[in-house]
C-alpha cells in the first residue's frame, strides 16, 4: 500500500505564496482565519487544506461561479486539487 506524503508549508512559504507579510500569516493563524497547526512554536501548515482553503474562498465570491462550481465538488468529496 502506498500512501501520498503529505507536504507541510512553512509560515515563510505561506508569506510567499499570497505575497503577504509573515506578521500577517501568524496573525491569521493565530486568529483561526487560515488552516494552521501548531508544532512545538512553530506554525505549519497543511499543503492540501491550504488549497482546499483557497477553494473556499473563491465559492464565496459569486462573481466567480465556475470556481465556486470547482468548490462544490471538492466539498461534495470529489477530490482537492494538486
Amino acid at each position: 500500500m502506498t500512501h501520498a506524503k503529505t507536504r507541510f508549508l512553512t509560515p515563510e512559504e505561506i508569506s510567499e505564496l499570497f505575497k503577504i507579510p509573515i506578521r500577517t500569516v501568524h496573525h491569521l493563524a493565530r486568529t483561526g482565519k487560515i488552516p494552521a497547526m501548531k508544532v512545538g512554536r512553530l506554525w505549519r501548515f497543511k499543503e492540501s487544506d491550504i488549497n482546499r482553503w483557497i477553494e473556499l474562498q473563491y465559492a464565496k465570491n459569486p462573481e466567480f461561479p465556475e470556481i465556486s462550481e470547482k468548490a462544490r465538488e471538492i466539498l461534495n468529496g470529489s477530490g482537492i486539487p494538486a
